[in-house]
């Protein structure tokens, strides 16, 4: 599915080309997030074909993993 994120770095590391970034301070500019990624098709496209090929990038299975795995490090 598309996404809108709010335009913060944590945000632009993770999802990079596959999110509508939006100013979180501004309610037009997520107002007109929205609306842009509703209305427009093509931009709907666009994030769906990016997100379809990053979506095995994340899971819950290596997230508990990467977490164990700096548990275990910063423990020595």
């Amino acid at each position: 599915k598309p996404i809108i994120l709010s335009d913060i770095p944590v945000f632009r590391e993770i999802a990079k080309d596959f999110a509508l970034f939006v100013n979180p301070n501004c309610s037009h500019s997520i107002a007109k997030g929205i609306i842009d990624l509703k209305s427009k098709k093509d931009l709907q496209k666009k994030f769906i074909k990016i997100s379809s090929h990053k979506k095995n990038f994340f899971s819950w299975k290596k997230a508990v993993k990467k977490t164990i795995k700096v548990y275990n490090e910063v423990s020595k």
